[in-house]
């Protein structure tokens, strides 16, 4: 499987590391680092079936808007940013659905650490999406014996959960 990973900080980072490790062709994007990382957003993006959003909170509306038009048709658009939009009170599901009218929309949070997660300390995720079937695929498709990722219809209760504990982990 096709993943592209928005965003190659320390999350995005490990969740493309997981996701190698469970065999599937990954393209990370962000400010170039490493040997590997997508040049450019289309190249990422292209032919992806899972698109991970690891950008902060406050970039994920400029990304997405610049990621709109060379979104694979049918991909799964998976938010792991944890955080509220501050203009405008949306969760970053709601600016995917927003701003690309698709409803293959999940957000993928928990207790967890970039850390954790590329040594393979077993580590559990919940993957929300109003449509069960594409949090299922999630699900199947990023979680192993090390992370297991478990599944939920209560997209913005994950949401929120994840935004709070940034403010009570502060």
């Amino acid at each position: 499987m096709r993943i592209a990973v928005l965003g190659n900080g320390a999350w995005g980072a490990a969740l493309a590391a997981a996701c190698a490790r469970r065999g599937h062709r990954v393209r990370i994007w962000g400010v170039p680092l490493r040997e590997g990382d997508a040049r450019t957003l289309e190249e990422a993006l292209e032919g992806a079936e899972i698109i991970l959003f690891a950008v902060p909170s406050h970039a994920m509306r400029e990304v997405v808007v610049r990621a709109r038009a060379s979104l694979p048709r049918g991909a799964i658009l998976v938010s792991v940013a944890k955080g509220i939009e501050e203009d405008t009170d949306l969760r970053m599901s709601e600016i995917l659905a927003a701003v690309t009218g698709r409803a293959e929309i999940a957000a993928l949070s928990g207790p967890s650490f970039a850390a954790e997660v590329v040594r393979g300390t077993p580590t559990a995720l919940v993957c929300a999406s109003a449509d069960a079937r594409v949090a299922r695929r999630i699900q199947e498709a990023l979680g192993g014996e090390a992370l297991r990722i478990y599944t939920s219809a209560d997209l913005a209760g994950v949401e929120i959960g994840g935004a709070l504990k940034n403010v009570i982990a502060i």
